[in-house]
């Protein structure tokens, strides 16, 4: 996992670092070279059950994409999800005494919506072409940090980094699972997790870096039959505010497996592990 940061903060006085960091935390890359093994999908979760969207505030209602597999309303999260819920319990002392409740709480509703929208619903999650790599970074302009604003598209063009994007999806067509058309109304997820696991303040920039834990299933195909694939872990933000308290992207990170289910005859998982 990396987390890249750069800008400046000032709050309640105090003048917080300017600084850059580059933090790099071990990641799998997806093994396709070992066999699949055999094992039962989970007893209670045979197929993608979209109905967990709505307690989770998940709605299709966003901006219009096309790609080869169909067209999609992207993700955006109801005012009131959960996730956008302010957990006092779940903020470091130090940031709740630099932003205050209230901004506090703006952050989180803010790296809850990008993380649910622009990283786990981008318009190159499930076709990573030019074309789609190049929108992703439009429909996030103007939400990250300036001074990060080319890192962050060096991240997303390439296709091969991977860090700003759920990649999960792409090994699991690489090892020859299928992508169904797009359901018209529906998200091309179904969140079962979203929870704020921790804020703390990231001394580089004075950010707030926002973990949230996730798992949700995509809906795919393989061998011609129906498959889901199972995505779980954590999302790392780290988000800042500036004089007007308008909220920017300065960092972002990703720790997570992802695990194939599909039916071949007999019950099959293949695991793909970033």
């Amino acid at each position: 996992m990396r987390l890249l940061a750069m800008a400046v903060r000032r709050r309640s006085g105090a003048v917080l670092a300017v600084a850059a960091v580059s933090l790099a935390l071990t990641a799998c890359a997806p093994d396709t070279s070992m066999p699949p093994p055999t094992q039962a999908p989970p007893a209670d979760h045979v197929v993608v059950d979209f109905t967990v969207n709505e307690a989770q505030g998940v709605r299709a209602t966003g901006a219009e994409f096309t790609d080869r597999f169909g067209t999609y309303r992207q993700v955006e999260l109801a005012p009131d999800a959960p996730a956008r819920e302010f957990d006092p319990q779940a903020f470091d002392a130090l940031v709740l005494e630099i932003y205050g409740a209230d901004l506090a709480a703006q952050g989180q509703s803010f790296a809850a919506e990008f993380i649910a929208k622009h990283y786990m619903d981008n318009p190159a999650v499930y076709d990573n072409s030019r074309e789609n790599r190049f929108a992703y970074r439009d429909s996030t302009e103007g939400l990250i940090v300036p001074a990060q604003s080319q890192v962050w598209a060096d991240d997303v063009l390439d296709s091969a980094a991977g860090w700003a994007t759920d990649k999960q999806v792409l090994a699991a067509i690489n090892t020859g699972a299928g992508v169904l058309p797009y359901a018209s109304g529906q998200a091309r997820y179904a969140l079962r997790t979203f929870d704020l696991e921790s804020a703390t303040l990231n001394e580089a920039d004075g950010g707030i870096v926002f973990t949230f834990a996730v798992e949700y299933d995509r809906p795919m195909l393989s061998a011609g039959t129906d498959a889901y694939l199972t995505t779980s872990g954590k999302y790392v933000l780290v988000v800042v505010a500036d004089v007007s308290d308008d909220w920017f992207v300065s960092g972002w990170g990703q720790d997570v497996d992802s695990t194939l289910y599909y039916w071949d005859g007999t019950a099959t998982q293949r695991e793909l592990k970033r």
